[in-house]
């Protein structure tokens, strides 16, 4: 890959998600671990022409390599890794590259910073919640972003969703708890009868 820097990261990145939504989660897996080290950041090799089309053509500010941070993009595909994890199912793997992410994110401020910490809590919550069926975990997780990120503003509607979405999930998983442990006493009373 001719890329370097964090360009290299982030079209990285983008192969890994097209290959996690097309099925291909082994595939997704190698391409980020085929990423290396980002060497130092080229110059530019593309004509301006070009390289202000692509950049139009990306509207996720966090895939805009121009704009965006080393450690930023370096974030970004670790959060597609623990996605990519998560979706294989290693339960250990993916609880381990959330952690480290959650570790490196503490450092990370500004409206980039929300945006991954939405981004973790969304998967995370996900992988507590349906993964690991602790919901109650998740609703904890997604409540503390909540308190971490300022989730009114406008420029995050798309990540806010998203952990709507995730919190969602818990409070439905939390509810069949409740429902089955009220079952579980009701069915337990009737046959002492």
């Amino acid at each position: 890959m001719l890329a370097t820097g964090k360009r290299r990261f982030v079209v990285c990145q983008q192969i890994a998600e097209a290959k996690r939504f097309s099925g291909d989660l082994e595939g997704a897996l190698n391409t980020i671990e085929q990423v290396g080290e980002p060497g130092a950041e080229a110059l530019d090799r593309l004509p301006p022409m070009i390289h202000e089309k692509l950049i139009s053509l990306t509207p996720d500010p966090l895939t805009r390599w121009d704009s965006i941070t080393l450690e930023i993009a370096s974030i970004g595909l670790g959060l597609t890794l623990a996605g990519v994890l998560l979706e294989l199912a290693r339960t250990a793997d993916a609880h381990s590259a959330f952690k480290a992410m959650e570790a490196r994110l503490e450092s990370v401020t500004g409206e980039d910073g929300a945006r991954l910490w939405l981004r973790w809590g969304r998967d995370y919550a996900w992988f507590l919640s349906e993964l690991l069926g602790q919901p109650q975990a998740a609703d904890d997780e997604c409540r503390r972003i909540r308190q971490r990120v300022d989730v009114a503003d406008p420029a995050l509607e798309a990540e806010r969703l998203s952990l709507l979405y995730a919190e969602s999930h818990a409070a439905i998983g939390r509810a069949a708890t409740i429902d089955w442990k009220r079952f579980s006493m009701s069915a337990s009373n009737w046959r002492r009868r």
